[in-house]
């Protein structure tokens, strides 16, 4: 994964797919850039523009990652999503509970 600050936000861009073998060390990695940056951000956006596969773990992660940004009162988007990955994220109606935009 890789990080960008822009204008107080964290960007975390994603490099392979969203899945059970990446999540734990991508978990332990984000919270170490949230716990470093906590007080200079206003917004985690999670770009998965690079990245062509999510499955449940590579969702219970990213609503984690939501729910640690939530509890630090930092806003929250997933952008970058595939078309598969966007109707998959809306079906589950993540859309309803933080923003999700496709490629």
């Amino acid at each position: 994964m890789e990080t960008k600050i822009k204008q107080g936000k964290i960007v975390m861009c994603l490099k392979e797919d969203l899945v059970a073998s990446q999540v734990e060390a991508l978990a332990a990695e984000a919270n170490l850039v949230l716990e470093n940056k906590a007080g200079t951000l206003t917004d985690v956006v999670l770009d998965a523009g690079d990245i062509n596969f999510i499955d449940s773990r590579g969702i219970s992660f990213v609503v984690a990652l939501y729910k640690t940004a939530d509890q630090a009162g930092l806003g929250f988007s997933l952008t970058g999503l595939s078309k598969e990955m966007f109707d998959l994220c809306a079906l589950m109606r993540l859309d309803e509970v933080f923003p999700i935009s496709q490629r």
